[in-house]
Formats: C-alpha cells, sequence, structure tokens
C-alpha cells in the first residue's frame, strides 16, 4: 500500500477484514485481534496502534480499521514512514490467520502549521525593509504564510514580532526556511513554581535557528527585568540589558529558546533531573550573571 501525502498528527486508516466464526458476532471476533508493526523507515513518527470502528468516507457504513496515530510536530522537513503492520488474532506466535499490510507514506508534508503572517513594507528609501509576524491565533490578519523562505543574502533585516518584540538578523548566504510562529500562552508549572514573582512568556514552537547571531528584543515595562531561556522543562538565565529607544530587554539569540520568560524578579532555579535509582532531585541551580542584573 502507497499512501499519499499526509500531515503530522494525522492518523492513517487501514481496513480490515472481518470473518468471525459462526458462534461470534463480528464485534467478539474483533475484540481478539491484536496489531503489530515493523516500521524499516521513520518509527519514532508513529505514537500508536489501535482497531477502531469508524464510518467510511463518504458512505453511511461503518467498518473496523487499523488507526495509525502519528505525533504532531514543528518541522519545515519532510520525512518518510514505510514497514508493516500486521493483524492477528490472539498472541503474536498465532500468525496462520493473520492480515498484513505494506505501508509507505513517501513524504510527510511540512508540519500544519497555525497561521501567521510574514510581509515586508518598504520603509523608505535606504531605510531596512521591515517583516512582521503576527501572533498565534490571530485570526484577524489576511495573507497568510505557513513557513518564512528568505531571499540568498537578503541582508540585515528587521523581523517584527507583533507587539512582542523584534529580532534583528543578517540574513547571509542560503538561510534555511523557518517557522516563525510565536504565541504567549503562559507556561503553568513555571507560574506555580515561581509565585512569587511577575512572569511574561514568549513562546516560539518552530525553535527557528539562523545562519548567523542576531540581537532580540522583547518588550517590557520593566526595566530592570531578568529574562530566561526554557528548553526541555530546563530554565537558564540570559544575559540581556534594558533598550530605552525600543522599550524592551535586548540579548543575543542565533537558536531560539522554545519559550522566553522575562521576570520582574531574580528567580532562584532549580532544574529537576532524576537520577540513577528513579529519584527526582534538585540537579542545577542557576542564578544570573553577577553584575548584569540578568
Amino acid at each position: 500500500m502507497v499512501g499519499k501525502d499526509i500531515e503530522w498528527g494525522d492518523s492513517l486508516y487501514l481496513e480490515l477484514e472481518v470473518a468471525p466464526e459462526s458462534n461470534r458476532t463480528e464485534k467478539e471476533e474483533v475484540a481478539r485481534y491484536r496489531a503489530k508493526a515493523d516500521w524499516a523507515v521513520g518509527a519514532d513518527l508513529v505514537t500508536g496502534l489501535d482497531i477502531v470502528y469508524k464510518k467510511v468516507k463518504d458512505t453511511d457504513d461503518y467498518k473496523y480499521f487499523v488507526e495509525i496515530k502519528t505525533k504532531e510536530n514543528v518541522t519545515t522537513s519532510s520525512q518518510d514512514l514505510e514497514g508493516t503492520v500486521k493483524v492477528f488474532r490472539g498472541s503474536s506466535s498465532n500468525l496462520e490467520d493473520d492480515q498484513e499490510f505494506k505501508l509507505k507514506i513517501e513524504k510527510f508534508k511540512t508540519a500544519k502549521y497555525p497561521s501567521i503572517k510574514f510581509v515586508s513594507s518598504n520603509a523608505g528609501d535606504g531605510e531596512t525593509e521591515d517583516y512582521v509576524v503576527y501572533e498565534i491565533g490571530n485570526d484577524d490578519e489576511k495573507d497568510y504564510a505557513e513557513v518564512i523562505k528568505f531571499e540568498e543574502d537578503l541582508g540585515e533585516i528587521t523581523i517584527e514580532f507583533d507587539g512582542t518584540g523584534e529580532f534583528d538578523v543578517d540574513i547571509a548566504g542560503e538561510q534555511s526556511k523557518q517557522y516563525l510562529g510565536f504565541d504567549r500562552k503562559a507556561n503553568s508549572d513555571i507560574l506555580n513554581k515561581y509565585d512569587y514573582a511577575e512572569l511574561e512568556f514568549v513562546n516560539f514552537p518552530g525553535k527557528p535557528t539562523f545562519n548567523k547571531t542576531g540581537v532580540m528584543y522583547l518588550y517590557t515595562d520593566v526595566e530592570d527585568a531578568y529574562v530566561y531561556a526554557l528548553n526541555d522543562g530546563k530554565l537558564e538565565a540570559v544575559k540581556a540589558a534594558y533598550d530605552e529607544e525600543r522599550e524592551a530587554v535586548k540579548f543575543a539569540a542565533r537558536n531560539f529558546a522554545s519559550t522566553y520568560v522575562i521576570s520582574d524578579t531574580e528567580l532562584e532555579i532549580v532544574n529537576d533531573s532524576t537520577d540513577t535509582e528513579g529519584e527526582t532531585t534538585p540537579s542545577d541551580t542557576v542564578k544570573p550573571n553577577p553584575g548584569t542584573g540578568r
């Protein structure tokens, strides 16, 4: 079976042939079925297998299917999935009556991105063009683009994250396409852990990476704010300064963090880790660099 392009987070459905014995209903027969997959390519793309009873598309009929669940992902690359799915009765050692599906998905489509807008507006002769990205879920903006593709050797540009910040960077050489969508959703775990501080969050689910280091500006009214990067649940202090002209904290960035946290108070950071015996213990205590305030 060769599948068409699908998107991350979609499920694939393989129709089952169900022939129950005379003393069983179709439902009782399927209850004995088990599914097992052997993936030659792309095993990490699959989150699970299940046997489901669902309506057949464009009909009023219901049938049994093997559901292959794929993970949601934020990436700009395509990947392949290829392997064999077997359905058998009882245990995996009882394969004489199995059903086998050869599965090949030639390309996962680029991720199903929330809509963002990326436009250039020439500010005038001799001035740098501004590129505007609107917050994920802002349905008021039109002319959406999913992934940003930069012209080669574009030069120095300012990317504006609408109402949130700016990023000055030199697009030199061939810059890979990036997903620049962002949102301001709070992380409840961080809020609860540091409930003594006023915290703001800026999330970049695509974790953009640029060829050259640029300068990030995140707007805040707190002139002595502290900035932290959150990656994989771990906070790290970011060396930053306050830019009065742009009314923002600024810091160097090339590989974006998945989340930036702006705090009005210095955080006593304790990152948890799991030791060899499975007990969760405080492993890292991080403070901002002395003298910088951040």
